[in-house]
């Protein structure tokens, strides 16, 4: 398994401390990988997490990030992985930027969560 994730613009900071995590019954979490510097700005940077298949798979965002991140994506070799979306509810001030911006194949779109407490999706 692996990640591939991209960070908001001018927001690459935010990321450290991110963690990646799999789950096989959405209820308790093994931490599979962790952010420890920022990723490079205006491209993909990725983590592998490991070869055990999950059946739930998660970027839990640093407390003090809003999110703060435009694209995330999960992968087994080489493919893409796709499945139902869930995340934290809502976007700052209620500006649109909800965590499925952070799963919608552009980098330009970004997930800006309600408040500065870590966000997952």
């Amino acid at each position: 398994l692996k990640a591939r994730y991209f960070p908001r613009a001018n927001n690459a900071s935010r990321m450290v401390g991110g963690s990646f995590e799999g789950s096989h019954d959405g209820q308790a979490w093994t931490t599979l990988g962790v952010i420890t510097s920022a990723p490079a700005a205006g491209q993909f940077s990725e983590k592998t997490l490991g070869t055990t298949p999950y059946r739930f798979l998660r970027y839990v965002a640093p407390q003090g990030s809003y999110g703060n991140v435009a694209e995330i994506e999960f992968y087994d070799g080489a493919t893409k992985l796709a499945g139902t979306n869930i995340g934290s509810a809502g976007s700052f001030e209620n500006n649109g930027n909800t965590f499925d911006k952070a799963l919608d194949g552009n980098t330009n779109t970004y997930f800006d969560a309600v408040n500065d407490a870590a966000g997952y999706f």
